[in-house]
């Protein structure tokens, strides 16, 4: 009988210690990653009519935790995925990259970019994770 309430009584501050650092991790600060900022800047067309662009896109920690270094994905028309490193970034610190792009035929496109795609990253907010570009590349019209 004393063994049994013994292990009853180890069971209750078991269960109460394993609740209690669920709660305090629940609630302790995260990071925050946003993708902000994309943009396209055409450079120029090669003699094969191959446009070439420059596609920037800044990732913020908008967290209060230090975000470790991840990987970023994008994706051109939901295929295609570049991957690349994001350094780690303190609350309120952000990292801007600019990528060379060649786009070689005509059409729509559209760019999205994943921070943390991997979700290793414990967050306060997972859906600002993303965002996407969209753009076409065409025919000039005129004489």
């Amino acid at each position: 009988m004393q063994l049994y309430v013994l292990f009853l009584l180890f069971l209750s501050v078991t269960l109460l210690s394993h609740s209690s650092s669920l709660a305090a991790l629940k609630n302790s600060p995260q990071a925050d990653l946003v993708v902000k900022k994309v943009s396209i800047t055409k450079t120029y067309t090669d003699e094969a009519g191959h446009q070439h662009m420059k596609i920037s896109y800044t990732i913020s920690n908008e967290g209060k935790a230090l975000a470790p270094a991840s990987k970023l994905k994008m994706t051109k028309n939901n295929k295609d995925a570049i991957i690349r490193e994001t350094p780690p970034l303190k609350p309120g610190e952000s990292d801007t990259t600019t990528l060379n792009y060649e786009v070689t035929k005509e059409g729509n496109y559209q760019f999205k970019f994943s921070a943390d795609y991997q979700n290793r990253i414990p967050e306060n907010n997972n859906a600002n994770n993303e965002n996407t570009l969209y753009f076409g590349i065409g025919r000039a019209i005129g004489p």
